[in-house]
């Protein structure tokens, strides 16, 4: 009954590894396309900044 219990102890402990690693990964590749979503949305509000000052002045 004890080894029983221990190896679903230890099974456990390993899914929890397995999903903390997981969760690590995932993470980690999440920032790169946060920062990529940033730049491409200051890029976009230059444009339309630029756009927008010569429409109200006029060139």
């Amino acid at each position: 009954m004890d080894r029983d219990k221990a190896r679903s102890k230890t099974k456990i402990k390993e899914k929890h590894n397995k999903l903390r690693e997981r969760t690590q990964q995932s993470r980690n590749n999440n920032s790169g396309i946060t920062l990529v979503a940033l730049v491409l949305t200051i890029i976009i509000m230059i444009i339309l900044a630029t756009v927008a000052i010569n429409y109200l002045f006029g060139n």
